[in-house]
């Protein structure tokens, strides 16, 4: 049986997932908002290349109703059309990065799981 992982700090960073995204076509989070609050993410992914620059790589948000859970794909193609340091290598992926935005009133978020697609 796979647990969901309750997180009540800041942010949930995911170091060395499995480095090479190539050949898949969406990155899948699958995340639980167990309050009365919206939850309000911030994504950051990062390749090897980007991992000690915190302004580089992909950002994304991702918005949960109260008390729902839900899984958001991001496109992969989103992480390598972008320009200048947003684009990410997907052949060399080295942190996915979940953090509350600054908005955000949910005191807490359960991760269910995240896989490729």
């Amino acid at each position: 049986m796979r647990l969901p992982i309750r997180i009540v700090g800041a942010l949930l960073a995911l170091w060395e997932p499995y480095p090479d995204w190539r050949g898949y076509e969406r990155l899948a989070l699958d995340v639980g908002n167990p309050t009365e609050a919206p939850l309000l993410l911030q994504v950051h992914i990062r390749d090897q290349s980007q991992s000690r620059d915190r302004q580089s790589g992909y950002v994304g948000g991702i918005e949960v109703r109260p008390r729902s859970r839900q899984v958001h794909r991001i496109a992969l193609q989103h992480l390598t059309d972008a320009d200048g340091r947003a684009r990410v290598n997907t052949g060399s992926v080295d942190s996915i990065v979940l953090r509350r935005d600054a908005e955000n009133r949910a005191p807490e978020f359960y991760l269910a799981g995240v896989w490729l697609e």
